[in-house]
């Protein structure tokens, strides 16, 4: 689950002063041949291995993979789409014809099966796969008098001692499907799984992705919330307010993936230096570009996408992936749909209720990114046709669904244009079709995005003519 805070939250400012006094501590050897911090209780994901590993910090490393030669770059289009499909989960679910979705599987018993359900409504059960209270690993390298099937992930692969299941760490690759539904090979060397992953990431991409956060118990859960509602209570917030705050980016005890032992947060080292933390920035590295769009070869998806913040009632979290299997990971990235809307429709459930701190985590928002038509102080003849096109990003986190760009101002026709679907952190191209004044002189016309009820939002766009 997420370890850090939006950095534009200002709200959110009492947990980057707790973490600043921390500092991500050089890894020194154990004898069980594995790392660990100085200090650590080689408990794998301690709640002080977990402040280490995932500092917040506004930089990034400079690219090891950047071509410091000038190459001839391609302009991009970002054409709108043309309907609601990518921003409608239940058409997306019609769909979809995977076989996991309509044999009528009931709700797993067993939280040990690839497909059990977490989220912030199903959680797992408090004694598995450790009994309750207990904060055992098999990093720690004694013997724990209870039966599990958790795995030490080796220190060449992880970042300290990060403790897996065995299975999410290593399965064989299944004969039966030699290849993803896109054409890809399924895993590396005959394994699926994390192993797979992060070695074909360094055999194909020359990528060295390390797990900085594995498995969870339940009591290390527990006190990982506990220190982030506590930050938010000495940020000034009511204990009601700082549960609220919290929650949106560290799971309930029993409602985080993590416990499952199935998932991972990833990070990655780039000439001998470690990335300094978990961010959103991540998402767009090379690094973590090759995971995205290798990840399902391995059994492994993507929790707590960019475009599905309301669905999870998660911020987005490109470092969060859980092994599912190979099956199940094609279907979900075949038919677009993450493990939480996968998982609804394989159950026949309903999305998650709304979630009181919803207006934490979601907001609309449109940023200008530059004219692509009619620049300011272009010149048009009196009542020539023309076409206005804007670049402009979503910015926010939710999806324009069924928007409209309306005019709000000027002098120019009120034109609109329906659009109808962008995702969070997209691009797109919007454009207004209008005729220039039939009187020569100056004329301006403003736009912005409107929702479905009437509300604008976002820069301002902006067409400026000279007619003559």
């Amino acid at each position: 689950m997420r370890i850090d805070f939006p950095r534009a939250w200002g709200l959110f400012a009492p947990r980057a002063l707790a973490l600043s006094a921390l500092l991500l501590l050089s890894s020194t050897a154990c004898d069980d041949g594995f790392e660990a911090h100085p200090g650590s209780d080689a408990h794998g994901d301690s709640l002080t291995d977990l402040m280490d590993a995932e500092l917040l910090d506004d930089s990034k490393l400079d690219g090891a993979h950047d071509s410091e030669e000038d190459t001839f770059v391609p302009p991009q289009f970002y054409p709108p789409r043309t309907d609601d499909f990518a921003c409608n989960t239940a058409k997306r679910v019609a769909a979809c014809d995977s076989a996991l979705l309509h044999d009528g599987a009931p709700i797993p018993s067993d939280p040990s099966d690839l497909l059990t359900l977490v989220n912030r409504w199903y959680a797992a059960p408090d004694d598995f796969p450790v009994p309750a209270g207990s904060v055992w690993t098999p990093c720690d390298g004694t013997e724990p008098g209870f039966t599990h099937n958790l795995v030490c992930v080796p220190s060449t692969y992880s970042n300290g001692p990060k403790p897996l299941r065995a299975d999410a760490w290593e399965t064989q690759s299944p004969a039966d499907i030699p290849l993803t539904y896109d054409g890809l090979p399924i895993g590396s060397r005959g394994v699926v799984g994390f192993r797979g992953l992060l070695e074909a990431a360094r055999i194909e991409g020359g990528f060295e992705i390390l797990v900085t956060s594995g498995f969870r118990s339940f009591q290390t859960q527990t006190e990982l919330h506990e220190y982030y509602v506590q930050a938010e209570l000495n940020g000034g917030l009511s204990e009601a307010e700082a549960r609220i705050y919290a929650s949106t980016y560290s799971a309930r005890p029993g409602h985080s993936e993590h416990q499952l032992g199935v998932t991972a947060d990833l990070i990655y080292r780039r000439n001998g230096a470690l990335y300094p933390g978990l961010d959103e920035a991540m998402g767009d590295s090379d690094e973590f570009q090759w995971v995205m769009a290798n990840a399902h070869r391995f059994g492994i998806v993507l929790t707590y996408g960019q475009s599905k913040v309301a669905t999870t009632q998660y911020v987005y979290e490109p470092w969060h992936f859980r092994y599912v299997g190979v099956q199940a990971a094609n279907e979900m990235r075949r038919c677009d749909l993450n493990t939480e809307e996968f998982l609804d429709a394989r159950y026949g459930l309903e999305p998650l209720p709304a979630y009181e701190g919803d207006y934490v985590i979601l907001w609309s928002d449109a940023r200008f990114v530059e004219h692509l038509t009619l620049p300011p102080g272009s010149k048009a003849a009196p009542g020539e046709h023309l076409v206005k096109t804007w670049r402009v990003q979503n910015n926010g986190t939710t999806n324009w669904w069924n928007l409209k760009l309306v005019n709000v101002g000027g002098d120019l026709s009120p034109v609109e244009t329906d659009v109808y679907c962008v995702l969070a952190g997209e691009t797109v191209d919007l454009s207004v079709e209008l005729d220039a004044p039939a009187t020569p002189g100056f004329a301006n016309g403003l736009w912005q995005l409107q929702d479905e009820t009437g509300l604008v939002f976002g820069d301002v766009l902006q067409l400026s003519l000279s007619v003559e």
